[in-house]
């Protein structure tokens, strides 16, 4: 079984070709032409013939519904198929040029990256099926990916190379420790949002926590407590309670920095929605 860490949710389908008999050199994008979420797409692929690896939704989660082992029924070409992984992302809005959110992006990239990584080959838009990045439209009469996806397939391959390159996907390991990269990861997001703005370096004290904080307070979860600093008890209740919000802890509040917690930190991170 093969399937990316960045998935927070697998939904198993079906619906594919069996175990591929090509080596994975190749990424394909698709839309979902609607705003699914990835268990709507889940679900979708439970009884239509159709399926693909990976589903990314507007919120910036990543579901896997057949595992890279096989080849999903995505492209309408088994040729493409047997040797791409297959990723299907949910429209932030119907119609128009058909766009996704840029969590729904962040997510692409760094899904494409963790797959070009583990097969070891870059990315490649070259307008046709010779190209490691494929579309839907190279094989069928479809505008798949959509006029926003297919508009961006040459900076798509552009920033996951700039990652193969040095850069960072960004993505965690779902170990549930809350170490020296994980807090780190968790200060640049702080930094991102304009809520910290000391050093990246792991060091989760009164400046970190206070970021937390006022986080959480512009978010409604932390109105009549004070903001000083101190990563305790009610400070992480308010942060599991903000977290369970997103549907990704549904753990009970403890008020510890425990491991089912940090998981679901590392996952929202990994989403791009800490």
């Amino acid at each position: 079984m093969t399937i990316s860490k960045l998935a927070c949710k697998t939904i198993p389908t079906s619906h594919h070709y069996g175990r591929r008999t090509a080596k994975v050199c190749k990424i394909t994008p698709h839309h979902m032409a609607g705003n699914l979420t990835i268990e709507g797409c889940g679900a979708v692929f439970q009884n239509r013939e159709a399926s693909s690896n990976y589903g990314i939704g507007t919120d910036g989660r990543i579901a896997c519904y057949v595992d890279e082992d096989y080849g999903a029924w995505t492209s309408s070409s088994y040729w493409n198929d047997n040797q791409a992984i297959t990723i299907e992302v949910a429209n932030s809005q119907a119609g128009g040029d058909w766009p996704v959110s840029d969590a729904a992006w962040k997510s692409l990239v760094n899904l494409c990256a963790d797959i070009c990584k583990r097969y070891g080959f870059r990315l490649s838009y070259t307008g046709d099926r010779g190209g490691s990045l494929t579309e839907h439209r190279m094989f069928d009469a479809t505008a798949c990916p959509g006029p926003y996806l297919h508009a961006r397939m040459a900076q798509l391959a552009k920033e996951v190379n700039a990652v193969l390159d040095g850069g960072s996907t960004g993505g965690l390991d779902i170990n549930g420790k809350w170490d020296a990269t994980t807090k780190k990861a968790i200060q640049g997001d702080l930094a991102a949002q304009g809520y910290y703005g000391g050093g990246i370096d792991g060091d989760f004290g009164y400046w970190s926590w206070k970021a937390v904080q006022e986080k959480l307070a512009d978010e409604g979860q932390y109105s009549g407590f004070n903001i000083d600093g101190d990563g305790g008890y009610y400070t992480i209740c308010a942060w599991q309670l903000n977290t369970a919000c997103t549907g990704v802890f549904t753990s009970k509040i403890t008020g510890a920095m425990d491991e089912t917690f940090v998981k679901a930190l590392q996952r929202l991170h990994n989403e791009g929605r800490l």
